[in-house]
């Protein structure tokens, strides 16, 4: 199962990059599936901090310019 970024990147799952595991695995292919897990999770986590701010900073470009469309009407009234 792969994960695709906001900017479109597949990233491999880490189970699906380690692999099934074989039973001679050592502590080092232990710690590189762990730290690999670790670095999977927090970029899932910034991908998601991402999109939630680019969807704020839409909604605040959205409303800024309305509010500049209503200052320029009001003063275009007087």
């Amino acid at each position: 199962m792969t994960w695709t970024t906001s900017h479109g990147f597949k990233v491999e799952h880490p189970l699906q990059a380690a692999g099934k595991q074989p039973k001679d695995w050592d502590e080092r292919d232990k710690q590189w599936v762990q730290k690999y897990t670790h670095l999977h999770e927090q970029a899932m986590r910034m991908d998601m901090e991402l999109v939630t701010l680019r969807a704020e900073n839409l909604r605040l470009k959205h409303e800024n310019e309305f509010m500049l469309r209503l200052i320029n009407e009001r003063e275009n009234q007087t």
